[in-house]
């Protein structure tokens, strides 16, 4: 059995740790304290670095770090790993497959990232648990500098330092407990390696255009200013900045009855729509909806968080999204930008140049450049640049959540159409009225494209009206394209659903014809993809099953499921698993208000606890959450698959790989982002290939056969929606 290292590291630093994150923070701080036990040894080490202990008396731990055959588990292990390795009075390099991370292994098995709530979920005994409360109190007293810039020492606060290490020590025994409590299953094997992988990509950032975004804050700050004078001029001082919500929103509804609830950009929007506005509503508005971009927001946050090479690292959280195993994104958050609105050449050819070498022009020349702030919002995606020499490649899965869901429900006749690159999406409509192939039109597609995710998990008429908003479309042009063509059957049914739907306040204020489009789309849905539907009601009925039948498993969707006493399980094709902790089963009674006998029905829903965040709450389970899950859960494996390839078929390519040997260890990967179903990498110009990346990226997870995998890509020296290749 290998040995286990359970350790923590105490810092100190002037750098502020959530403004600069991990990576700035880790290059300009001192280890003040590690603490550190092995396997399951009772005595808790404690190096008092702060307090002048020498290395020597504690040799164990340091052979330990650097002995690779013994596993190192620290929680935020990045954190750790960070001021081992860059912090002015370590400077010790380890290999990541040594390291383990209990937040990222939580995760990894949906519960909760902090420390304090794992210890109650895992139910340590409160002795053993991290000592929050003191260590609030003492950090701030050794982390940070005082006003004068000098750090506290342990001789200013001798009890309170002899306290903090008591503290630290703590903390690590709370480290071991969560570790022998976590579940392991999702942390071992190919789910490992991609952890190693992540970390490498975190380590090795992406390369930000500091220039543009500099110039980019400048511009804006400019405009921002205009603005403001443009709306106290119309407002006659009321309002002195176009950023004052309230008082703008009073103003509008005073002066001009605009009767505006909010001043959300898609109210706006919808009131801009009309052709009788006052023209001083519609400059205030319009002022309003321009000044609302926040991309000001992002390009300061690039600018606090760059690294050394012009790189922004720790962008990416493992498991960061749930349960699922998706990522999430942190600080300047490259996995949440506006999308462009201008073609991302012309972003790169005109708008970019004129930001950074012409920014007086910006602000003159809206026809060319469009509104100040839309040209800094849709130059945002172009701050993502290659390093010197190199260029981006990006391929992202098509469809990749729909291909799946075929797969998994047997859908035979959208999984030969997928595998023949037909569109499924104007064969859908077509199935739906018996039309044509070239009779769907663009806004017949479009429809179809959205009628598909609202449905495709189970969802009603109001997922339907919330993916239409989503996407721009009008439910009411949909109008004249369904009800002529529905049955008096389907009518009958929908007709009932809009009256049932208004009694319980549940029609979401669409008007009666609309509403029973919606709930016709919905029926055709169901019917044109039986077997989607079915695989819906069939995950559902299993995992019912599962929670009243502990330890019985059960089949669907190409899994399997089954309960213990801790938690609902769902078990994936790759192996993985799904967790739902303490599930539990409610029936209700129902009454069917447009049924006139007014018989009780008794429906069952299934809560559990979930991890949001770092912290842990009570969840109720909607219909299609699970099957969605899974969908989700398999799109992510077959993600992670490609992105092992890929890094291993990279480090194969003789450019690249003396490439990266230029670059720190812990850095080389040619991988540097993950969002959302796309992998991009930073390589030299010309060394590998879109199409090579897609054959990776699709042929990865053999367990996954028959499944229609496929993807676009391109590449360019800035990161950017553009045209496939």
């Amino acid at each position: 059995m290998a040995q286990i290292l359970f350790l923590d590291a105490e810092t100190r630093s002037a750098t502020n740790l959530k403004t600069a994150g991990t990576d700035r923070y880790v290059r300009d701080c001192d280890a003040t304290i590690w603490t550190y036990t092995f396997n399951d040894e009772p005595e808790i080490g404690c190096w008092d670095i702060l307090g002048g202990e020498r290395a020597n008396r504690h040799e164990r731990f340091v052979e330990g770090l650097k002995d690779e055959r013994i596993i190192k588990i620290a929680h935020k292990s990045a954190f750790d790993r960070g001021v081992l390795l860059h912090s002015r009075n370590c400077r010790l390099y380890t290999d990541v497959s040594s390291w383990r991370c209990t937040m990222a292994q939580a995760y990894s098995s949906g519960l909760p990232g902090s420390v304090e709530y794992l210890g109650v979920v895992l139910q340590i005994p409160e002795a053993d648990r991290k000592l929050t409360d003191e260590g609030k109190t003492l950090g701030p007293l050794f982390w940070s500098p005082r006003k004068d810039g000098r750090f506290n020492t342990p001789d200013d606060f001798p009890a309170e330092w002899a306290a903090f290490k008591r503290y630290a020590m703590v903390d690590t025994a709370a480290l071991r407990q969560i570790y022998r409590r976590l579940p392991k299953h999702n942390f071992q094997g190919a789910n490992l390696q991609w952890w190693w992988l992540d970390q490498l990509v975190n380590n090795r950032g992406f390369g930000f255009d500091a220039q543009l975004a500099e110039t980019a804050m400048d511009l804006l700050g400019r405009a921002k200013r205009r603005n403001d004078e443009r709306v106290a001029e119309a407002t006659e001082g009321a309002v002195a900045a176009a950023t004052q919500r309230t008082k703008l929103l009073d103003y509008l509804n005073q002066r001009y009855g605009a009767g505006l609830e909010n001043l959300r950009a898609s109210t706006i929007r919808d009131m801009l729509d009309g052709d009788s506005l006052e023209p001083g509503l519609r400059l205030l508005l319009e002022i309003r909806l321009d000044a609302a971009k926040a991309s000001g927001a992002k390009y300061r946050k690039g600018l606090q968080l760059l690294g050394p090479g012009r790189r922004i690292r720790h962008a990416h959280q493992y498991c960061g999204a749930g349960r699922t195993g998706r990522d999430s994104h942190k600080g300047f958050q490259p996995g949440n930008m506006m999308r462009q609105t201008l073609p991302a050449e012309y972003i790169d050819e005109i708008v970019i140049p004129g930001i950074k070498f012409t920014p007086q022009d910006v602000l003159d020349f809206p026809e060319l450049y469009g509104s100040t702030n839309m040209a800094c919002a849709n130059a945002l995606r172009g701050c993502i640049v290659a390093a010197p020499g190199n260029e981006l490649l990006d391929a992202d899965y098509s469809n990749i959540e729909s291909r799946v869901l075929a797969w998994l429900a047997s859908e035979t006749d959208e999984l030969a159409a997928y595998f023949s690159g037909a569109d499924t999406y104007r064969m859908l409509w077509a199935d739906f009225f018996r039309l044509q192939l070239h009779e769907v039109n663009k806004q017949m597609r479009q429809a179809a494209k959205v009628v598909k995710l609202a449905f495709g998990f189970g969802g009603g008429v109001g997922a339907l009206v919330t993916m239409a908003a989503g996407f721009g479309i009008d439910l009411s042009a949909l109008v004249p394209l369904v009800l002529p063509y529905a049955d008096a059957k389907q009518y009958a049914k929908a007709e009932r659903a809009w009256r049932r739907a208004v009694l319980e306040g549940e029609d979401w204020g669409l008007a009666k014809e609309v509403y029973i489009t919606c709930d016709i789309l919905k029926q055709k849905f169901r019917t044109s993809l039986k077997a989607t539907n079915d695989v819906r009601l069939a995950v559902d009925k299993a995992v019912r099953n599962a929670v009243r039948e502990p330890g019985t498993p059960h089949y669907a969707a190409r899994c399997t499921i089954w309960s213990d006493r801790n938690a609902l399980i769902i078990q994936l094709p790759d192996g993985s698993r799904l967790y739902y902790w303490s599930p539990t089963l409610h029936v209700t009674e129902y009454r069917d208000p447009t049924d006139p006998h007014g018989v009780v029905q008794h429906r069952e829903h299934l809560t559990f606890h979930t991890a949001r965040g770092k912290g842990w709450r009570l969840e109720k389970a909607w219909a299609g959450l699970f099957l969605e899950n899974i969908v989700q859960a398999v799109a992510n494996r077959i993600l992670r698959n490609g992105a092992l390839a890929v890094h291993s078929d990279t480090l194969t390519v003789p450019r690249i790989a003396a490439y990266l040997d230029t670059l720190p260890p812990e850095e080389r990967t040619a991988i540097v982002l993950r969002i959302h179903d796309a992998l991009t990498l930073d390589v030299p110009v010309g060394s590998y290939s879109v199409e090579r990346l897609l054959r990776c990226m699709c042929s990865a997870s053999p367990w996954a056969e028959g499944c229609p995998i496929a993807g676009e890509g391109w590449h360019n020296v800035r990161y950017g929606k553009r045209e496939k290749e």
